[in-house]
């Protein structure tokens, strides 16, 4: 038989059409026979110093605005620079994907340069994320990615045996719409699937620093040879570093407080706490859909 687990309404909202076909296992058909089934996209058409987070742009988290100037934006631009830079994984996240039965299918949302989606060659990864930039530096890899929002997902209910979301919900700036984006992860799973998130710790002891104020923006120095600009932009402060003129770049980051995570995970629809732990200034839940 074939199927969907695209929404039936993405094909207007996504860049990539994406397409699932499923067979019984063993049959051909250009299908891999010890997978039993095939999940396909095709192509359609400074480091982390904190700086204060202004208090007149506190009363205006709620508007995506916020969200628009400071993250999507800043990641279509710093992608190529970020993905450089960026080739590591998280060895508590390989293990999760590892750990997870034979042929199953895991979404990544905000997958960034993609570099969870090699991880473990006996499951079938499905990436995405917002930034278009983020998407193309993955697709020249080979992987499977759509550009789609994380907080309305183009995917049907129950479509994936996992999903994992790596620093991702740090990035929405109310409670409201973090909980929006923790519930679209569930939302996807099918019952009995895993859901593994991070996000930054307010406290960062493994690096010896204590913030008290949990919203945040963080500076990227944008690399010169990373730089596609044909000259200084509004709003982008400029700083000189031995010799070389760098462009700065700052990121919204909404900084979680110990026991946060699963506070909002709480609210979640169909969604049981299975663990939660902080491990390198990041705190990881997993989640299981009830």
């Amino acid at each position: 038989c074939f199927h969907s687990i695209l929404n039936k309404q993405s094909s207007s909202a996504s860049r990539f059409k994406f397409w699932s076909r499923v067979a019984t296992r063993g049959e051909s058909s250009g299908i891999n026979a010890e997978y039993g089934r095939l999940v396909s996209l095709t192509h359609k058409n400074g480091e982390n110093e904190m700086q204060p987070f202004p208090r007149e742009i506190k009363s205006s988290l709620a508007s995506s605005s916020l969200e628009d100037k400071y993250v999507n934006k800043v990641y279509d631009v710093i992608a190529p620079h970020f993905s450089h830079t960026r080739y590591k994984t998280w060895p508590l996240v390989e293990d999760f994907l590892k750990t997870l039965p034979f042929a199953s299918i895991v979404a990544d949302v905000g997958c960034g340069n993609g570099k969870y989606l090699f991880c473990n060659s006996d499951i079938q990864m499905v990436g995405s994320d917002h930034s278009m930039s983020f998407c193309k530096v993955c697709f020249e890899r080979g992987a499977e990615v759509m550009v789609c929002d994380n907080l309305s997902l183009p995917y049907r209910d129950c479509s994936f045996d996992a999903v994992i979301s790596i620093a991702v919900i740090h990035h929405f700036s109310t409670e409201e719409r973090r909980v929006q984006a923790l519930s679209e992860l569930v939302r996807i799973l099918r019952p009995g699937g895993l859901v593994l998130v991070t996000v930054w710790a307010l406290e960062q002891a493994w690096k010896g620093k204590v913030y008290t104020d949990q919203d945040v923006f963080i500076p990227w120095y944008l690399q010169a040879q990373y730089n596609t600009s044909d000259g200084p932009k509004k709003d982008i402060e400029t700083v000189e570093k031995d010799g070389q003129n760098f462009e700065v770049y700052k990121r919204y980051y909404h900084l979680f407080k110990e026991g946060e995570l699963e506070a909002i995970a709480s609210r979640v629809p169909n969604a049981k706490i299975l663990r939660a732990y902080l491990d390198h200034d990041n705190f990881h839940i997993v989640l299981e859909r009830c």
